[in-house]
């Protein structure tokens, strides 16, 4: 299951850059930006062989629009990511899960004009997070920066479906 070996490398990448980019919060200090993470170690990780040849031309279309819709926010290419669903045992019910993901950033990012970076990779954490954890954890665990209150809720209002580890 490569997605969710991705989704553990993503939140793991950001707990790294939030660790490594920690701000101060307005009493000048030091303030971590995320505190929900699996507990694995970096090492432990590693991208899994390739359960597929090939996606179906479906499949790729869908991959596509997966890409282009975070392409900003996610640091891979098209191939890489196409590479990775390669990767899922079941990559039709992950690529579902990313496609509602990609739906509801867009419907915050693109249709509301959210033109700030920060707030649109906090959108994607936000539903990165989301996919994997009921609204309630992710709404204790989480330390939204850039995001109002008002905007989280939006984005999580955007993604009905049950949290899958």
């Amino acid at each position: 299951m490569w997605c969710t070996c991705l989704k553990k490398l993503t939140l793991i990448g950001i707990l790294v850059l939030t660790a490594a980019c920690r701000r101060p919060d307005r009493s000048g200090n030091h303030q971590d930006t995320m505190s929900i993470g699996p507990d694995v170690a970096l090492k432990d990780l590693k991208a899994g062989d390739f359960v597929h040849d090939t996606l179906t031309k479906q499949q790729l279309e869908n991959v596509k629009r997966i890409h282009s819709a975070f392409s900003e926010v996610m640091n891979s290419t098209l191939a890489e990511t196409i590479d990775k669903f390669k990767r899922d045992q079941h990559p039709d019910r992950e690529i579902a899960i990313w496609l509602k993901m990609a739906t509801a950033y867009e419907r915050f990012a693109v249709q509301k004009h959210i033109e700030e970076y920060d707030k649109k990779k906090e959108a994607y954490e936000l539903l990165l997070l989301r996919s994997m954890a009921s609204e309630e954890h992710v709404l204790r665990k989480y330390r939204f920066h850039y995001l109002s209150v008002e905007e989280v809720n939006e984005v999580l209002s955007y993604y009905a479906e049950p949290p899958l580890p």
